[in-house]
C-alpha cells in the first residue's frame, strides 16, 4: 500500500496543504508563482474574480476575524469545514440575503480555482526523477496507491508514459474486472480529484469516461473524468469553458466528510478493504493527519486482521507531531528504523532501491492490544514465518 500524501506533490509546484487557501487569493488576484500560467485571469472575468474575493474577505471577517491577508493563520482544515457547512446550510447564520448566495456558493467556487490553479501548475512542472523512478517501478499486479491528493499527477503520469501503455483503475472493481490488455494500476482517490465532475453536467471535451468504469456496484454512475488534464467544455450550450464553472468533485479537508455521490462512498470501503489484505505499508509526503480518521481507521483495521505489517515513511524529517500522528496507527513500536530519509524531488534514481531496502531492515509492527497476548519470542517466531 502506497499512501501519497501533499508532501509528494509539493516538489512539482503545489502547496502543502496549509498553505493553499493563501495560494488560491493569491491566484484569483492574479498571481501564479515563477513559469506558472494563470489561465484563471486569462479567460475568467476580472470582476467575478473581485466578486468572489469580497466573498471570502467577508467569510474571513465574519468566522475567524481576520483579512485576506492574515488567510496564513487560519487553520486549513476549519476553513474548508466551515466553507463546505454554509454550502450544505445557507441559512445557519444570519447573513443578508446577497451576502449569504455568495457564500452558500464559496466551497463551489473555491474547487473551481483549486481546478484550474493545479492546472496550471501541471503544465508548468514535470515528474522529477526520483518520484519518476519510484512510480515506474510499481507492480501493478501488488502494489495498491491510495492518494490523498487532488492533483492528477499520478493518473497521468501511470497511464501516459510513450515507452509503456498502461491504464488506471479508480475502484477496486474496476481493477479486478479490467482486461489487463495493458498492466491497470489501482489508484485510490478518496479525498476525489480535481479532473472529475458530474456526469450531469453536459461536458463536452474528447475522451470522456467513468470513473467506476466496470464497477456494476454502482449502478448509477455520475461521475466521469478525462484521459489527459483538461478545462470543460459546456456542451449543452456548444461554448468553451468561461473560468469559474464545472465545479470538480473533490473532499475537502473538514472534520467531517460529505459524500455526495455513490463513487466516493465506494472508494473509501474500497480503501479500507485493501487496507485489510496489505502487509506493507509505504507513506509518500503523507504524515496521517490528525483529522484523517478513516485512514487511521483503516490502517488499524488492517492489523487487527493480520499477525502485524511492515511500515517505511518516506520524509525529509521526523518530528514530534509526526512521530504522534504515526504511533496512533501503528502503535509505540514504530521508531527511526520505520523512516526514510529522502526530499523528494531530486536527481537521485535510487529510491525504490533505497525502499526495498528499509522496508526488508524494518521491523514488524503489531498494536500494543497483541503485543500483550504474545511474548517477544512468539511475535519473532511469527514474524519469520
Amino acid at each position: 500500500m502506497f499512501f501519497v500524501g501533499a508532501g509528494f506533490s509539493v516538489p512539482l509546484g503545489y502547496p502543502s496543504g496549509g498553505l493553499l487557501p493563501k495560494r488560491l487569493i493569491e491566484y484569483l488576484g492574479g498571481q501564479a508563482g515563477p513559469s506558472i500560467k494563470n489561465s484563471l485571469a486569462s479567460y475568467a472575468p476580472e470582476e467575478k474574480r473581485s466578486e468572489l474575493l469580497r466573498t471570502i474577505q467577508s467569510f474571513l471577517r465574519y468566522f475567524f476575524n481576520t483579512t485576506l491577508e492574515g488567510v496564513s493563520t487560519v487553520d486549513v482544515g476549519e476553513f474548508y469545514t466551515l466553507a463546505h457547512s454554509l454550502a450544505d446550510m445557507p441559512t445557519l447564520f444570519p447573513f443578508p440575503p446577497k451576502e449569504r448566495t455568495a457564500i452558500s456558493t464559496l466551497f463551489q467556487d473555491l474547487a473551481i480555482v483549486t481546478r484550474t490553479y493545479f492546472y496550471d501548475i501541471f503544465k508548468a512542472f514535470t515528474m522529477p526523477p526520483d518520484s519518476a523512478r519510484l512510480l515506474e517501478s510499481l507492480d501493478p499486479n501488488a502494489d495498491a496507491i491510495v492518494s490523498l491528493n487532488w492533483d492528477e499527477e499520478l493518473d497521468i503520469f501511470l497511464c501516459d508514459q510513450d515507452f509503456l501503455d498502461r491504464e488506471v483503475a479508480y475502484t477496486l472493481r474496476s481493477w479486478s474486472n479490467a482486461t489487463h490488455r495493458e498492466p491497470t494500476y489501482l489508484l485510490l482517490k478518496p479525498h476525489g480529484s480535481v479532473g472529475w465532475y458530474t456526469n450531469t453536467q453536459n461536458l463536452g471535451n474528447k475522451n470522456l469516461y467513468l470513473v467506476a468504469e466496470r464497477d456494476d456496484r454502482i449502478p448509477n454512475r455520475s461521475l466521469v473524468a478525462y484521459e489527459h488534464p483538461e478545462l470543460p467544455r459546456d456542451l449543452a450550450n456548444r461554448r468553451r469553458w468561461t473560468g469559474l464553472e464545472y465545479p470538480p468533485v473533490i473532499t475537502a479537508p473538514t472534520f467531517a466528510k460529505r459524500f455526495q455521490y455513490p463513487e466516493q462512498l465506494q472508494i473509501w470501503r474500497d480503501v479500507l478493504e485493501i487496507c485489510a489484505g496489505a502487509r506493507e505499508f509505504v507513506f509518500l509526503g503523507y504524515s496521517l493527519p490528525p483529522d484523517d480518521y478513516l485512514t487511521r481507521a483503516a490502517i488499524i483495521s488492517a492489523q487487527r486482521r493480520s499477525h502485524g505489517v511492515k511500515c517505511v515513511v518516506v520524509t525529509q524529517g521526523v518530528g514530534d507531531s509526526l512521530l504522534r500522528s504515526l504511533r496512533s496507527a501503528f502503535g509505540a513500536e514504530l521508531d527511526g528504523r520505520n523512516f526514510l530519509g529522502w526530499s523528494f524531488g531530486s536527481g537521485d534514481e535510487s529510491l525504490p532501491d533505497a525502499l526495498d531496502d528499509q522496508l526488508r531492515r524494518s521491523p514488524v509492527l503489531l498494536r500494543d492490544s497483541d503485543d500483550r497476548r504474545w511474548g517477544k519470542a512468539d511475535r519473532e517466531r511469527r514474524l519469520r514465518r
